[in-house]
């Protein structure tokens, strides 16, 4: 009997009696530890497979030891620089004794839920009046202040190391992610995502693509980017490697997802036939500027375009 079982944000096949070297754990030395996100049971043939969890499964451990793994060099030259480093890095890592597979019948405990305690807040004794006469400049009377509707606080702290001149204005800008959109029309693959979503395959040869994986993570549960530098013209060979992965993964619900901007170079003959099968999409952006009373950000945009376009 085994399981397949998430530790730490990476998959194990685990078995009772043996041992399993995860990443660090925060937990002391033969404590016993319980993992709920069982992937796989295997029971002499009877398979269970969950979606994405098996319910009421789960794997118990106890915590062998601490160690750390190998040192790795890291060396980093640019030549005719003069410059050199040399690091090095030891991975830490927990050992684990697996104790049980349950199968089912495990009951999650709930943690007791804290008594919210409202904060006491001290009356103020009312000031005598002859004090209040005698020492009126001394004393304010705070006015409540009427709500104006849900606005958008400008960050202060960022305008702030910004620094804009007399002349100058400071607008804040915002993502805003699309529904998905099937990259090759004439693809194979289904049309529409899994509802139960699984894992997702990223291509991501932008700059930035933190934005994206957050957006992403929200709607699944295993998330595997393939960073590439911005700009990026991919190989045959990286492409192939990807959709290698992609099929090699057990899971079935999952798709990969790419940018907006990253489509065109995907449009490649050569780099197409290794993904048409596969179920490829891109998820639309558009970029928005938060209210702001004192700028029109996307007026201002127009204003300076007109004004400086140049018909040739």
């Amino acid at each position: 009997m085994y399981a397949i079982v998430t530790i730490a944000g990476q998959q194990f096949k685990v078995e009772k009696g043996k041992k399993v070297i995860v990443h660090q754990l925060p937990s002391e030395v033969g404590e016993e530890v319980t993992f709920e996100k069982v992937l796989l049971i295997d029971n002499d043939g009877k398979i269970s497979v969950g979606t994405p969890y098996v319910t009421e499964a789960a794997v118990t451990a106890q915590v062998v030891s601490h160690l750390r793994g190998d040192k790795i060099k890291v060396f980093k030259k640019k030549r005719r620089k003069g410059y050199q480093v040399l690091n090095g890095h030891r991975q830490y890592f927990t050992e684990l004794m697996i104790e049980e597979i349950i199968e089912s019948g495990f009951v999650r405990k709930e943690p007791k839920p804290k008594k919210a305690t409202e904060p006491k807040i001290k009356a103020e004794k009312p000031a005598p009046e002859e004090a209040i006469k005698t020492e009126a400049k001394a004393v304010s009377v705070k006015k409540p202040v009427k709500s104006a509707g849900k606005k958008t606080a400008e960050p202060k702290e960022a305008t702030e190391k910004v620094k804009p001149a007399a002349h100058q204005s400071v607008a804040f800008s915002y993502l805003d992610y699309g529904k998905p959109v099937k990259v090759y029309p004439d693809s194979t693959a289904a049309d529409a995502i899994p509802e139960n979503l699984y894992t997702v395959f990223l291509i991501a040869g932008i700059a930035n693509p933190y934005p994206l994986e957050e957006y992403i993570k929200r709607s699944c549960v295993d998330l595997y980017t393939f960073r590439f530098p911005d700009h990026h013209q991919f190989t045959v060979s990286e492409i192939q490697n990807i959709a290698a992965d992609f099929d090699r993964h057990l899971m079935k619900s999952k798709v990969i997802f790419t940018t907006e901007k990253d489509v065109a170079r995907l449009m490649a003959p050569e780099i197409k036939e290794k993904l048409v099968h596969l179920p490829l999409f891109y998820i639309p952006v558009n970029i928005g500027f938060h209210d702001s009373k004192d700028v029109n950000a996307e007026q201002l945009i127009l204003d300076y375009v007109g004004k400086n376009f140049k018909n040739s």
